[in-house]
């Protein structure tokens, strides 16, 4: 429900168009420009709209899918799980998971990827690291040495409320496997 085209006949224009249509991303670690991406018209809003009539189910699944990742991950060693707080209705948009080091998470992340799991290395890498604000005044990953450390260790799995409790399961053990590979 949307579309558009941009034509141009200067092939140095390809990039900068690519980077100012999607918020500068140009792979899963690299932001190398400052993108925007305006894309919701008045339909797609209308939609939404009646999409919110499913979000109270939508976030029960995906409650289910999170109560599986924490029943399995719950007591491995190396790892820490968010604990939603008790003041707070939460979402479950997503499951960070952060694990002891980065070495660690990377172990997870490629064994997973290799098995067609797509985890995501979540606020990584730092958006203080992207080529679009290195050297910038206020854009240093050294400033926030916390999220820095936390970004190379965080790793998402996946969660939406159409995930089958049994991928579920599957993937969290399968992170537990890659995990147990050299403790």
């Amino acid at each position: 429900m949307e579309g558009g085209a941009v034509t141009y006949a200067d092939p140095a224009l390809e990039q900068r168009l690519n980077d100012a249509k999607n918020y500068g991303i140009r792979g899963e670690t690299c932001v190398a420009a400052v993108g925007r991406n305006a894309k919701l018209n008045e339909l797609q809003a209308a939609m939404g709209i009646c999409n919110l009539r499913h979000m109270d189910e939508e976030i029960e699944r995906r409650a289910a899918v999170s109560a599986c990742y924490r029943r399995i991950l719950n007591s491995a060693e190396g790892i820490v799980l968010p604990e939603p707080q008790s003041d707070t209705r939460y979402n479950y948009a997503y499951f960070p998971v952060l694990f002891r080091d980065q070495e660690m998470r990377e172990r997870v992340y490629d064994g997973l990827r290799a098995q067609g799991i797509f985890a995501r290395r979540y606020f990584y890498p730092l958006t203080t690291d992207f080529a679009c604000y290195r050297g910038r005044s206020g854009f240093d990953s050294e400033a926030t040495p916390i999220a820095k450390s936390i970004a190379g260790r965080v790793l998402a799995l996946p969660l939406y409320g159409g995930l089958a409790l049994d991928d579920a399961e599957r993937i969290a053990r399968s992170a537990l496997n890659f995990l147990a590979e050299r403790l």
